[in-house]
């Protein structure tokens, strides 16, 4: 029967059955039977030979299979276990190697499952590419990402043929009241078959009715299923009970599934934005218009479209004039500011791992050569190259199930680490976790990792010489002491690029947090107010005399200043580093520079710029006994001054917004950063709360402490409350840590690279180690004679260190070549450093050599310290 896998079962099956039949017709034959009764009489006895052959022959394949998978599994476990024994002996290269591989790997997936969660995924709406957003632009002020006219929505709905579906939403915040308890809760005022069109369904009860969506309609509203979860203990009776929202009773219809409001931003509690068609006006321009192309339609050809369709609005209405239309995909703008920092962080996390991945491979490469003779001992035995090869990735196997455990491990707590530090609006709706779409790329790179590293022996099985490896093996020492000399010097490259980076973005963090904001952030805290819209009456037909609203303001500002530690306090609409809105003005007596445009406007009570810290450089600020019925009074920032009154008379003149009214300038401050330490201050004008109150929710507290702000925050809350209890007061923070905020995209980068950039230096000094360690190990008997014919010890121990300069020199200048090459990759994330900086590159070469030769400091020593007694002896 067939035993090796070279012989055929079927042709011994064949010569088996002849021999039996045969010895039976002979002993018939010996009977006395002729040979064809004897033949005959065989067949009918034994059956169907054929059929007997077939039957064999299937069997014997199964025997040899089972015998193969039974030989391939003890060959296996024999691998496995001398894999095992040889990383237990060589358990300090092995530690080094699972520590590489562990590291790099959980960093690569931590950000890979943050690229995925925030960048590949689709968003959670069916047919994601199809929905866009169509904002309104002008020409005048270069804005490009504006708000629309609720008239301009239903002239863009009747008007266009692009589109599926369209509808339109605004964002607000107020009061939600259930369970004798108010908290704050942000707004979506919504178009009723705005849920239509981006294609959700409730998780509970049911969403608008046509009904709910005209004037004087059912009270109704539907909450997000995070506000569920918060406020509800995802409790499905809520379908039905009534809550007070901004003063108002409403009746729950619904609950909206997690990432619903993905498109509108943060959402608590959707409700109809009752606005008719007949009701609709060119100005404000507060809603956002969202819509879904029809199949075939692609945003170019909408936004042909939405061009024509602005074209003729600007010639029909005056209020459009200079307003044009912009299609943007949802995706596209939710994106955009993303895209550029994770593909930086994820680009660099694959630096990361090509510098791992050449670490471990210097450090095989080294252990393999170490152990040349115990290869040449198998292969004189027996062992093919195909036998070493599986060994080899076996061992990696080995080690890469272990690294990648640890690796995932490490990634948890990357992602955990990410959460926390990350800015709140990074992730939003997202979900980032490691679920299967994550593992599976982890199980890729490892099995990637495995095959290239498990590799490594058979290279060197297949070069070595068997007599020189069964004997010095010095050619063969020599050739794998190039290789790992190479993938050093690749190292120091790679590591050259990550720390390049690192210190641009470092920087760039020092430069943004030296940059004068033009208020002064020191002890000062802020904290947002939202009150009930039900006793806060906003009717713009009295506009500005909305005396609830302005008494709420006087004695929440005289009872804020009595507060013990609390030097001054202010209200405002926006705080420092709010972007808020901008409008159109008029200059009494001369028109508006060509150019200006709208400009901000920063509603605030009189004591804000001694709160905030603004200096007055002229004049003074608005009179705090100012009414809603008396003559307007406004401050203006430089650039404002500088661009409207260019001969320097801004003050005394008067301005004109939000109708024909005049306004006096009385008082010039100095220009606040409001669009962050990136942007030069835009123009600004300031006027008072008490004189025109704001038209929403909600109001902001600005106040300086005499000491710690911190300790204020409970104070200042209870103070609100004493004056309307059903007030929601929520957000306190520090102007410190409002803007550090602002930085936190660049200081999440900037951590990152930094830590990258460390690794990398670590791994770069554990590969000259490695590569010297090898080197000095392979030649000590060059050394010994050396050492025997003269040269100093101290002349040693140069020696190895030039080798040392030379490898991380030669990897150092390609990387400043590679860095220098792609500094415009970076260029979006910099500020106020050139990514080209002279300084910045002589920086990290130098501090890559000093890392080299640190690693390179132990291998010298020893190399210094050779006996060439001993040494010669050995050899």
């Amino acid at each position: 029967m067939a035993l090796f896998d070279d012989e055929r079962p079927d042709e011994s099956v064949d010569e088996e059955l002849r021999f039996h039949l045969e010895g039976r017709v002979r002993e018939l034959m010996s009977a006395g039977l002729d040979r064809a009764t004897a033949e005959a009489e065989v067949r009918r006895r034994f059956g169907d030979p054929e059929r007997i052959a077939a039957e064999c022959v299937d069997y014997d394949h199964q025997r040899i299979r089972r015998a193969r998978r039974r030989s391939r599994i003890d060959a296996l476990r024999l691998d496995a276990r001398l894999a095992w024994r040889g990383l237990v002996r060589d358990r300090g290269i092995a530690a080094a190697v699972v520590l590489t591989l562990a590291l790099t790997i959980g960093a690569v997936t931590a950000l890979f499952s943050v690229t995925d969660a925030l960048l590949l995924r689709p968003l959670p709406y069916p047919n994601d590419d199809a929905l866009v957003y169509v904002w309104q632009n002008d020409r005048l002020t270069g804005t490009t990402r504006e708000g629309a006219g609720t008239a301009d929505f239903y002239d863009f709905r009747a008007r266009s043929t692009s589109f599926a579906s369209m509808s339109m939403f605004a964002l607000a915040s107020g009061t939600l009241a259930a369970d004798d308890r108010t908290t704050f809760v942000p707004i979506a005022r919504v178009q009723t078959d705005l849920v239509d069109v981006l294609g959700v369904e409730p998780i509970l009860g049911r969403s608008f009715l046509a009904e709910e969506a005209v004037p004087g309609g059912p009270e109704v509203v539907l909450l997000s299923e995070s506000l569920w979860r918060s406020e509800f203990d995802r409790d499905p009776s809520v379908i039905g009970r009534t809550v007070t929202l901004g003063g108002t009773r409403m009746d729950v219809v619904g609950v909206l599934p997690e990432g619903a409001e993905t498109l509108l931003g943060t959402v608590g509690v959707w409700v109809p934005l009752r606005i008719t068609a007949a009701e609709a006006t060119r100005n404000p321009h507060f809603v956002t218009v969202v819509g879904r192309l029809r199949p075939g339609v692609d945003a170019a050809a909408a936004q042909s479209e939405m061009t024509s369709i602005a074209a003729q609005l600007e010639a029909e209405v005056p209020d459009n004039a200079n307003r044009g239309a912009f299609v943007e995909p949802v995706a596209d703008f939710l994106r955009a500011d993303l895209r550029a920092t994770l593909w930086t962080l994820f680009g660099a996390t694959l630096l990361l791992l090509l510098l791992g991945a050449a670490n471990v491979a210097s450090l095989l490469s080294a252990r393999a050569t170490r152990r040349d003779r115990v290869t040449a001992v198998h292969t004189a035995l027996g062992a093919g190259p195909g036998r070493t090869l599986a060994r080899g990735w076996v061992e990696a196997a080995l080690v890469l199930s272990v690294s990648t455990l640890l690796g995932i491990g490490v990634a948890v707590g990357g992602v955990e680490l990410l959460r926390r530090r990350a800015p709140a609006e990074l992730f939003g709706t997202a979900v980032v976790s490691l679920d299967l779409r994550v593992l599976v790329f982890t199980v890729a790179v490892a099995a990637v990792l495995t095959l290239t590293l498990g590799s490594i022996p058979i290279r060197h099985a297949l070069r070595q010489d068997l007599q020189r490896s069964l004997g010095h093996g010095a050619a063969g020492r020599s050739r794998s002491g190039r290789g790992m000399a190479v993938l050093v010097s690749g190292q120091a490259a790679l590591a050259t690029v990550l720390l390049v980076g690192s210190l641009l973005l470092g920087a760039t963090l020092r430069n943004l947090l030296a940059t004068d904001l033009g208020f002064d952030t020191g002890e000062t805290l802020r904290a947002t107010i939202v009150l009930p819209d039900a006793r806060y009456p906003r009717d713009f037909a009295d506009y500005p005399d909305w005396p609830e609203i302005v008494e709420f303001e006087r004695r929440v500002s005289a009872a804020l200043e009595e507060v013990p530690g609390v030097r001054s306090a202010a209200l405002m609409f926006n705080h420092p580093l709010d972007p808020g809105f901008t409008n159109s003005i008029g200059i009494e007596g001369r028109t508006v520079p060509d150019g200006v445009g709208e400009i901000r406007t920063r509603m605030i009570t009189p004591s804000y710029f001694e709160t905030a810290g603004v200096q007055v450089v002229d004049g003074r600020p608005m009179s705090a006994d100012l009414g809603p019925t008396d003559d307007g009074e406004v401050v203006l920032n430089r650039t404002a001054a500088r661009l409207l009154f260019p001969d320097g008379d801004a003050l005394g003149n008067r301005i004109a917004f939000w109708g024909p009214t005049w306004r006096e300038i009385v008082g010039i401050v100095e220009d606040e950063r409001i669009d962050g330490q990136r942007e030069s201050a835009p123009p600004a004008f300031y006027t008072s709360l008490f004189h025109t109150p704001p038209a929403q929710n909600p109001l902001l507290v600005l106040v300086r402490a005499q000491g710690d702000p911190t300790a204020l925050g409970p104070a200042i809350q209870q103070t609100v409350l004493d004056i309307e209890p059903d007030a929601a007061v929520h957000d306190v923070a520090t102007m410190a840590e409002t803007v550090g905020d602002r930085l936190a995209r660049e200081r999440l980068a900037g951590t990152l690279l930094a830590a990258f950039a460390a690794i990398a230096l670590f791994l770069s000094a554990i590969g000259v180690h490695a590569v010297l360690a090898f080197s000095v190990a392979s030649r000590r008997r060059e050394i010994g004679v050396r050492l025997a014919l003269g040269e100093s010890r101290g002349g040693v121990r140069r020696r190895v260190l030039g080798r040392a300069i030379a490898l991380v020199g030669s990897g150092v200048a390609l990387g400043l070549v590679v860095a220098l090459a792609g500094a415009g990759l970076l260029e979006a994330l910099l500020f106020a450093v050139d990514a080209r900086e002279p300084l910045v590159y002589l920086g990290a070469a130098g501090l890559l050599i000093v890392v080299g030769l640190a690693g390179a400091g132990a291998s010298a020593a020893r190399a210094a310290a050779v006996e060439p007694a001993s040494s010669l002896r050995s050899e």
